[in-house]
């Protein structure tokens, strides 16, 4: 439990010690630790922060998140700078100063905060060590600007953290060498531990939205020093920074999409795209050094104003509620990511539409828009969205984004010369084939993905026309202005959809619609079933007369409450159940049997005893004992007029579903003649639009359904077999 916090707490006084270090020995004339050495220490010490930090963020302990997080970018950007120093390519102290700056001042301010927040919450050893940090960064600061200011005072509050952090080590070593009976103030990680899990139960929230934030101050205090004359230029010590941000505002976005938090997900996701932008744009006057950077404003906006007024409308309607991110198929970690893969859709196609030389590669527009946007971040959200059931859209983002990083990586090099169009041309019209079959696929899915992939056939014919130099006058531009809007709608319908309630901006229904195809389009109810809170739920829908499809120690199967014929008879006509595959009756405990014992012949009982509980189900004479079990009118639709078919699983989820419901009628969870049901995806495919709610657990232990033992004629010392499962008859014989 402690492990993640006691690394992160003491990883922060390491890298503290070395920065110590480096700078007593500044005013030598060689450095104790050298520049590159020192970065690359820094970068170690970064990414073992973020990963502790992130451990620890998963049991809610936010500010410690925060801090780690932060040091994190901060060390990290701070390395590399401290790289390019070593390196040569900061030529003297001027440019050093204007590298450091903007981070340093943007890590003032956020430690600042940081201290102030922990102090108030009495985290004294983490208010501490950001306080510490804080001054060191801002005497840095001074130190870089005025002489008057030693390297010394910027060591002594490294030092500082490094007190915090030897204290911090020995309350840890004494706690576990006393057995838990010495812990020294502020040490105890585990005193606060039930407090913080009450709270984290209490709703929803994004613990990692804070550490996003804070990091587009760092983008604004690059640009901003430049602006108020703070650095006198932009150049590519400042990309350390810029990029720094980027990439973990990307791992931001992944865990939001972790927290359930689309719309910050969605957020830090278009703000990693700027920075990894503006990054970009620094960089690039390295070898092109005519570019110029302009500069643009942010509008402020309050929080919470827009929810207030939306509070009072009848029209928009806010998404609330425990099922505001249910995921298409199951339970997913992710939210959906849909209203990303959109939205770089949109950047990509509309940055394609700017013209240049024909022979020029578009270096200025092509990476960071087309690569980054319509690739990379195309690829995260295909990954989530595969994460969360959807395989075709999940697909068909992959597929695009692989098209725009090798269409944009190819365009960039400037590789469409005379000897290499014919293999570009190879390649663009094998991706139209894969593209039409997903075109195909999206008639049975919906309009507005039918017209997404549709428009980008338009794409890729453009590319291929221009590949072997054919392309009309103006068909690119009119290509991409169509997937451009087209994926804008999709934008706003997903965005719309996720926020509010109702189909604000609909995506249509499917354009083709055949029997069978598409069952799961209907949302069924999908419970998780690690909780028991969703085995109560499950329990009362079969309580009330639905049917759902449950988990068991074997595969899937559709079960009905034997006491409610409405519900056996629905699930008897959404099975499609054949004459020779009649449904069986399961029980928790031969207990639920045991007024009728005197019925069953002592052998018999004493087999199902033997047997009991596991995937072998036993076909024994039916007879009076059935209206032990409360079936009435449920009884034509189980078992034959001679014999039912009975069985204990060997599964605690569905053995604490019979004890709350009783004694329940079960069938496989697939059409007659189909395979067995293996997964809570497949049940929804197959059957979600017949069934009230699907109790979701993965995959299924076993991918082979139960033994059926033919019973009816055991007193004469011999046992038959309908079907031989997972226990094979050696097994059955020797219990027997």
């Amino acid at each position: 439990e402690s492990l993640h916090s006691s690394i992160g707490l003491l990883g922060i006084p390491a890298g503290s010690l070395l920065l110590a270090a480096h700078f007593y020995s500044l005013p030598r004339a060689a450095p104790l630790i050298p520049s590159t050495a020192l970065g690359v220490l820094l970068l170690m010490l970064s990414s073992l922060l973020a990963y502790s930090g992130i451990r620890r963020s998963l049991r809610n302990a936010s500010l410690f998140f925060s801090l780690c997080l932060t040091i994190s970018v901060f060390w990290c950007g701070y390395g590399v700078v401290f790289i390019l120093g070593g390196q040569g390519v900061l030529n003297d102290a001027g440019d050093f100063r204007n590298a450091l700056v903007p981070g340093l001042v943007t890590f003032t301010l956020a430690l600042l905060i940081i201290a102030v927040v922990g102090f108030l919450c009495r985290e004294v050893i983490l208010a501490t060590i950001a306080s510490a940090v804080s001054l060191a960064s801002a005497h840095e600061v001074a130190m870089r600007y005025s002489s008057a200011f030693g390297s010394s005072a910027v060591a002594c509050n490294y030092m500082i953290v490094c007190l915090v952090g030897g204290y911090f080590a020995l309350g840890r070593i004494l706690y576990f060498l006393t057995k838990e009976k010495i812990a020294l103030p502020g040490t105890d990680l585990a005193k606060k531990k039930t407090h913080r899990q009450i709270r984290s139960t209490t709703g929803s929230m994004n613990h990692f939205a804070a550490t996003g934030l804070i990091l587009n101050m760092l983008s604004a205090s690059v640009f901003g020093c430049r602006l108020l004359g703070v650095t006198g230029k932009l150049f590519v010590g400042q990309v350390p920074w810029l990029w720094a941000a980027g990439i973990y505002q990307i791992g931001i976005c992944i865990l939001s999409y972790r927290a359930m938090d689309v719309l910050m997900a969605t957020f830090f996701g278009f703000t990693s795209i700027l920075k990894f932008a503006g990054g970009y744009c620094l960089l690039y006057p390295v070898w092109q050094p005519e570019y110029n950077v302009k500069a643009s404003a942010k509008i402020p906006t309050g929080k919470g104003a827009v929810k207030a007024l939306l509070a009072r409308s009848s029209f928009l309607k806010l998404r609330e509620g425990a099922d505001l991110h249910a995921p298409y198929l199951g339970y997913s970690k992710y939210a959906d990511a849909e209203v990303l893969g959109y939205a770089c859709s949109v950047l990509a196609s509309f940055a394609v539409t700017m013209t240049g030389d024909p022979q020029a590669p578009l270096a200025t527009v092509v990476i960071p828009w087309v690569v980054v946007a319509g690739g990379i971040l195309k690829l995260l959200g295909g990954s989530v969205a595969f994460a969360r059931g959807k395989t075709l859209e999940s697909s068909a983002f992959i597929l695009y984004a692989v098209m725009w990083i090798i269409w944009g990586l190819t365009r960039y090099g400037g590789l469409y010369g005379t000897t290499r169009s014919f293999h570009a041309a190879v390649g663009i019209i094998a991706f139209m084939l894969f593209n039409g079959f997903v075109v195909f696929c999206t008639l049975f899915l919906n309009i507005a993905w039918f017209f997404y992939s549709l428009t980008f056939l338009l794409i890729a014919v453009s590319f291929l026309l221009d590949a072997v130099h054919t392309l009309p006058a103006g068909y690119d531009i009119a290509a991409t202005l169509i997937f451009g809007l087209v994926s804008f709608y999709c934008f706003l319908s997903a965005l719309f959809n996720s926020v509010f309630e109702g189909s604000c901006l609909p995506m249509g229904r499917p354009i083709v619609q055949l029997s069978g195809v598409g069952g799961g389009m209907t949302k069924c109810l999908h419970l998780p079933a690690r909780k028991a809170s969703s085995v109560k739920r499950i329990a009362d829908i079969l309580k009330n007369g639905g049917t759902c499809g449950i988990p068991t120690d074997t595969v899937y199967v559709l079960v009905a409450a034997c006491n409610r014929p409405d519900a056996v008879e629905k699930a008897h006509r959404s099975k499609r159940q054949a004459q020779d595959r009649p449904m069986s009756l399961w029980i928790s405990s031969l207990k639920q049997l045991e007024p009728a014992k005197h019925l069953f012949t002592p052998l018999l009982w004493d087999f199902m005893e033997a047997a009991w509980p596991s995937p072998i189900s036993l076909v024994v004479p039916r007879g009076e004992w059935v209206d032990f079990l409360g079936m009435k009118d449920s009884a034509k639709y189980v078992g034959t007029p001679q014999s039912i078919a009975i069985r204990i699983p060997d599964c605690s989820v569905t053995t604490h579903l019979i004890d709350l419901v009783g004694p329940i009628v079960v069938t496989s969870a697939n059409p007659t003649g189909e395979a067995d049901t293996t997964h809570h995806n497949q049940v929804y495919a197959k059957l979600g639009d017949k069934v009230d709610a699907v109790l979701c657990d993965g995959p299924s232990p076993e991918n082979i359904a139960s033994t059926v033992v033919d019973c009816t004629k055991i007193n004469s010392g011999n046992v038959g077999f309908f079907r031989v499962g997972i226990i094979p008859k050696s097994e059955v014989n020797l219990i027997l």
